[in-house]
């Protein structure tokens, strides 16, 4: 499978671009991968956000998957586009995109190598008509390389992942060392775990970057600001805090999450100051 991930948004042909290039290489070369979307609603730039939601599936996806991550306000610049290979639970997975610190959604996984995108390579295989050329890939954009250089690179490592060939190596150049960007680290104090909100899904609801099996014996929560205490109960579900005004709940990511019930837990919190400010206090 090759799964997309990207802040591309649905506004604009990049999605579609994205995938007509990957049809045109699969005609090419013969293969027929499923063709998947994390999401393409990333906020712009936001490469921390791009990583938990690659991270948020790596349990579920199979074997020699293939992930582009394009999240990439670096285009056209040094930051090399990469190729990487980590096995996570026994699975090989790939990632192609920018070594900007995406990879961090591998940190845990065992790091095979991360090698470097030859641009030269691949305007030199342009230049003498070979497969990029042939599926409508006349020049290298120095502001799309989502659509000219990987999503093309992801086809043929799928190929190669299936096949046992090795066609991408013509495209690539020296092994480089991944940038990790790591989820912060939690603290203990006394009897307390304390963290701090990370990241806000679409119904409104505040990932904090406590693991919940850490806290599965944990009495509350308390967020903290300069003015405020807010204690929450923790609960199993959503449906059990239909009537409290925020409640604690594992997430899916496997983080504790603060939650409303059918409302948006970051509004109502941005009535007691910035989201971004407050403490996250588990209580034992």
């Amino acid at each position: 499978m090759i799964y997309l991930i990207t802040d591309y948004g649905e506004k604009d042909y990049f999605v579609c671009a994205l995938k007509t290039v990957i049809i045109n290489f699969c005609r090419i070369l013969n293969t027929n991968p499923i063709i998947l979307d994390i999401t393409h609603h990333i906020d712009s730039y936001n490469v921390f956000e791009a990583l938990l939601n690659i991270k948020g599936m790596l349990n579920i996806i199979p074997n020699k998957s293939v992930i582009v991550g394009i999240v990439d306000p670096e285009v056209g610049s040094n930051i090399e586009g990469c190729v990487s290979k980590h096995i996570f639970k026994n699975k090989e997975i790939y990632f192609i995109g920018r070594n900007n610190g995406i990879l961090g959604a591998f940190y845990k996984s065992k790091h095979i190598f991360t090698c470097k995108i030859d641009i030269k390579k691949i305007e030199e295989n342009i230049k003498r008509k070979g497969i990029f050329y042939k599926a409508g890939i006349k020049e290298i954009s120095k502001t799309f390389h989502g659509r000219d250089v990987f999503a093309p690179l992801s086809v043929i490592l799928y190929h190669d992942t299936q096949n046992n060939t090795n066609l991408l190596k013509e495209f690539l150049s020296s092994k480089i060392k991944p940038l990790y960007y790591k989820i912060p680290p939690i603290k203990k104090e006394n009897t307390k775990i304390v963290g701090k909100i990370i990241y806000t899904d679409k119904f409104g609801n505040l990932i904090t970057n406590i693991p919940i099996k850490t806290v599965e014996k944990a009495k509350k929560v308390r967020l903290v600001n300069t003015n405020q205490k807010i204690d929450l109960k923790i609960l199993k579900n959503y449906i059990e805090g239909e009537k409290e005004d925020l409640f604690a709940v594992g997430d899916s990511f496997g983080y504790l999450e603060i939650s409303r019930f059918k409302q948006s837990a970051e509004k109502f919190l941005e009535n007691y100051g910035n989201i971004w400010n407050f403490r996250v206090e588990a209580i034992f």
